[in-house]
């Protein structure tokens, strides 16, 4: 198994609570992992450390041998969608698009704009100010916002809130193309059946899967 991301030992408590508890977990390269397990049972905090939105207490995490550190550049582009967006209400959807493209300098981006719109049927509403949203379309300009800069990795925390069966079905479809890509993909869910299909590596408890082989890793989720 290739490995792109890998976290030794780690370790974050809230107060008495363990969020994540000698931690370790190894994630494929261009592959889709999938997180499982109930509200409060870590996947958030794992992917806040693997994002350097928060400091572990102890242990070490990695990208292709590269120690991540909070608050500190990664040495590979990580594009992440935790909770829910954050929108300027009177900014329309192509607007925050632009805005985010602008944000970074990217060489060959494989991700355009107008591709992005297209791929999360956004022409409807994408020129309307986002206060007149709802939950789904937020959503869904959300994780297009993630890959505008076109990063190696993406971490999206339960991508599926708010949409419909049929968005749901098309945001899989999303997940492979960018897969197929050479994407890394890094997705978590409490409503497993809506993306065991597609991933090729998945954390449940205390036990990660691939394929049809069990690995021995330990992980809270």
């Amino acid at each position: 198994m290739e490995k792109q991301i890998t976290f030794k030992n780690v370790n974050k408590t809230y107060g008495k609570k363990n969020a994540l508890e000698n931690m370790d977990l190894a994630i494929k390269n261009n592959a889709i992992t999938g997180l499982f397990g109930d509200n409060g049972a870590g996947k958030t905090t794992l992917m806040k450390a693997l994002t350097t939105q928060i400091k572990i207490d102890s242990g070490e995490m990695s990208i292709e041998n590269h120690v991540i550190h909070f608050n500190q550049p990664t040495n590979k582009a990580i594009g992440v969608l935790i909770e829910e967006p954050s929108l300027y209400p009177y900014l329309s959807g192509r607007e925050h698009l632009n805005l985010f493209k602008k944000l970074e300098e990217q060489k060959n981006n494989d991700l355009s704009i107008e591709w992005l719109i297209d791929e999360f049927k956004l022409e409807k509403f994408i020129d309307m100010p986002t206060k007149k949203y709802s939950m789904g379309m937020r959503q869904r300009l959300g994780i297009a916002m993630t890959l505008v800069t076109d990063p190696d990795i993406i971490v999206l925390d339960e991508p599926f809130n708010g949409l419909d069966p049929k968005s749901v079905k098309s945001l899989r479809d999303t997940f492979i193309t960018l897969r197929n890509k050479g994407k890394t993909l890094l997705i978590s869910s409490h409503l497993i059946r809506e993306i065991a299909e597609i991933v090729e590596f998945s954390c449940y408890n205390d036990r990660c899967r691939l394929k049809d082989t069990t690995y021995d890793v330990t992980i809270i989720i």
